[in-house]
């Protein structure tokens, strides 16, 4: 029995094994503090109303969080004629964290308002190997959050996609300047 091909799939396994402890071995070592260190830097020469939160509560998937601002929103809930209660707007999130096989998934959480709608579910950016992750790339990618997270501030349905039924139509209805 030819066993050569099976062998090779399990030598790869234990490559991708090893990678796995390497991977968590850096994160403790080097990226975890790289990020953190990145974050406050970008906080300090910016201005960016925020925090760098880290949940550590599981060891291997850690995640280092920078946390936009919640505040009140500017709406409120009228519980009498005379007493109004705030709705929290809770910021944004761009998040590192440590996957179950070592490598860093890097993802932005929306901002929302608390009993307004549901939220905007997370946006997954990229995913990389530690020894991918540079200062350039975090700054990279904090440039894309504050993209994103301005968009979304900035909503309006000029940037909503609509699709055209016939010629020149939306609905059945022309488009003004069509």
């Amino acid at each position: 029995m030819d066993t050569s091909n099976l062998t090779t799939k399990v030598l790869k396994l234990s490559t991708v094994m090893n990678n796995t402890q390497l991977y968590r071995d850096n994160w403790n070592n080097e990226l975890k503090a790289m990020i953190i260190s990145v974050f406050e830097k970008l906080i300090e020469e910016t201005g960016i109303k925020g925090e760098i939160t880290v949940n550590d509560r599981f060891e291997g998937l850690e995640a280092i969080s920078l946390a936009l601002d919640t505040r009140e929103s500017g709406i409120y809930e009228r519980i009498t004629d005379t007493t109004k209660r705030a709705l929290i707007r809770n910021g944004a999130i761009l998040t590192y964290h440590q996957l179950f096989n070592g490598k860093i998934g890097i993802l932005i959480g929306f901002p929302y308002i608390e009993g307004i709608g549901q939220p905007k579910p997370p946006r997954s950016l990229e995913i990389v190997r530690p020894e991918e992750l540079k200062e350039i790339n975090i700054l990279r990618m904090v440039e894309l959050f504050i993209d994103e997270i301005t968009e979304w501030e900035d909503f309006d349905d000029d940037k909503v996609s609509v699709h055209k039924i016939g010629f020149n139509h939306v609905s059945g209805v022309k488009k003004e300047g069509e």
